[in-house]
């Protein structure tokens, strides 16, 4: 009996695993969407985790899915064959019939066909939309009767769904569950997962949440997901309030970066430029600014690297240096390329060397940058600086 049970075993195993490198995949591809949307490595990594639960959860999911799509198919299957059946009892009755029984049998048949069509129809509709991974999960958020876990995680999905199923409805549900539910982990998990929906009803519920939670993370969801509307007057004057006086210094941080997604390329390079900004300000507006289109082609002027790196200089913050080093990549600005160099031979941050390892691979022309990312991918005490200097390098990690 054991032998038997090996080839089932294996392959249980082997679906696991497919799983876990599944759910480790979107944590991952999330975590890299959100740093490019200005989040550090650790808030991406924490904020995906949340997202997506854990894998146990994952799994459990999949298998439920699984079992219901099981389910369905078989309905089908059994309709189908209701109908043969059907289908070849009439056809015993037309030849054992007369003809006056065969036609008062055929308008018979033809109002039961109707009906049966119009049943097989509606079923089918039904099973397409348990089959519709969107569609089975806006009918999870819309039904009040499921858990708010059951909820939450439907949400979950449909945030990251191939065109986005946050509708109307969706949005409305959910903000009513919000406002209900006494678990502030669910009111904010429910603002996080309605980040960049452009719906205004969420306006009003994110506002009051942001001015009145007693709860720190409530208020830091909020003010992400009001950065959607920060070209409004009245949610920038909110943002700049909290700002300024929020007791919480994560939603102080998050609400100065959701006033930036409402900003002008102008306006950032003003914040990095500005002798009377913070460090932290200048790196968020870093972060906004990198990806963003400007009429020369490069919204990270020659300024606005002359700037940062005084920032880089003096601060004592190893995570900020190595920030500043990662939203640089790819300029080729040569004001640079001493100050990743001196980073990558001197600094006593692993991360920050791994940074400037992978920012100086646009200056491998000169001849010190090669020598430089030689020496670290031979004797840095580091593998992840190792293998970012070979990278630059265009050789295998």
């Amino acid at each position: 009996m054991k032998g038997l049970q090996q080839p089932t075993d294996a392959k249980l195993a082997r679906l696991e695993a497919e799983l876990d490198e599944e759910f480790a995949f979107h944590v991952e591809s999330t975590q890299r969407r959100l740093e490019l949307s200005g989040q550090t490595p650790q808030e991406a990594g924490e904020q995906a985790r949340r997202i997506f639960g854990d894998s146990v959860l994952y799994k459990s999911q999949c298998a439920y899915i699984a079992r219901e799509d099981a389910i369905m198919l078989k309905k089908l299957h059994a309709i189908l064959t209701v109908l043969l059946l059907i289908g070849v009892t009439v056809l015993g009755s037309m030849l054992y019939l007369g003809q006056q029984r065969h036609i008062r049998a055929m308008e018979s048949l033809g109002g039961q066909l109707g009906e049966m069509e119009r049943s097989l129809d509606a079923r089918v509709d039904h099973l397409k939309q348990d089959l519709d991974p969107v569609a089975r999960n806006q009918s999870v958020v819309l039904d009040s009767q499921a858990s708010e876990s059951q909820r939450l995680q439907a949400l979950r999905e449909l945030r990251f769904a191939d065109g986005d199923g946050r509708s109307h409805e969706v949005v409305v549900a959910m903000l009513g569950l919000a406002s209900e539910t006494s678990d502030t982990r669910v009111r904010a998990d429910i603002y996080r997962q309605l980040d960049e929906v452009k719906n205004p009803i969420m306006v009003e519920p994110l506002l009051e949440s942001l001015a009145n939670s007693s709860d720190s993370e409530v208020r830091e969801e909020a003010a992400e997901s009001l950065g959607g509307f920060a070209t409004r007057a009245d949610v920038r004057e909110a943002l700049q309030t909290t700002t300024d006086h929020d007791q919480s210094s994560s939603v102080r941080q998050q609400a100065q970066a959701s006033l930036m997604r409402g900003a002008e390329v102008q306006e950032l390079q003003q914040v990095i430029t500005s002798a009377d900004t913070s460090e932290m300000q200048k790196l968020v507006a870093l972060r906004q600014i990198r990806f963003m289109p400007h009429d020369d082609g490069e919204s990270r002027s020659h300024a606005v690297i002359v700037a940062i790196i005084d920032v880089a200089r003096s601060t004592n913050r190893s995570d900020v240096r190595a920030d500043i080093f990662r939203q640089l990549d790819g300029v080729t600005d040569p004001v640079l390329q001493p100050v990743l160099l001196e980073a990558l031979t001197s600094d006593p941050s692993s991360e920050v060397r791994s940074e400037a390892a992978e920012t100086l691979a646009h200056y491998t022309s000169a001849p010190e940058v090669v020598a430089a990312l030689q020496k670290a991918a031979a004797e840095d005490q580091d593998a992840d600086v190792q293998s970012e200097a070979r990278r630059s390098l265009g050789e295998s990690p």
